[in-house]
């Protein structure tokens, strides 16, 4: 199988591309509580992604990636009657990555391992938090402020 002409597009196949997501929700309104409502999320996402490049007649790569993420998030909301509306959370997620990447000489027949497009058994961890607090200021206006970290 001879490879593309040089100076020509090389014939990339991605192959497979795969994503897969699941959460659970737990929701729900207070009267009674200075927590007006109240919103928590856990969720699980799977991405995995191949590809083949065919570079030349005495070399193709091939690689592959799989993205594991895990997370959760809490709302909440408090109403301040006249003096307006506080929202405020958090929210954490964990990515586990698993990747490879291999030379392949159809030739010879041989495979050498090859840098993946992300490093094997990475991690890469957000945690974050904000508050808004939603001011009226008569009918037919409102003043929004926050923060996050």
């Amino acid at each position: 199988m001879l490879g593309p002409p040089v100076g020509t597009p090389r014939p990339t196949f991605f192959d497979p591309q795969q994503r897969d997501l699941a959460y659970m929700r737990l929701q729900g309104v207070r009267d009674d509580s200075i927590v007006s409502s109240y919103m928590m999320t856990f969720h699980y996402a799977r991405q995995k992604e191949g590809v083949r490049e065919i570079r030349s007649s005495t070399r193709t790569d091939f690689g592959e990636f799989n993205v594991n993420t895990i997370g959760a998030s809490l709302i909440a909301t408090t109403d301040m009657d006249w003096l307006g509306k506080l929202t405020y959370g958090s929210d954490w997620s964990h990515d586990d990555v698993n990747a490879n990447k291999y030379r392949y000489n159809p030739i010879t027949g041989v495979s050498t391992s090859d840098t993946p497009q992300f490093p094997d058994d990475s991690f890469y961890e957000r945690v974050g938090a904000f508050l808004t607090w939603d001011l009226p200021l008569g009918d037919r206006w409102e003043a929004t402020s926050g923060v996050r970290y």
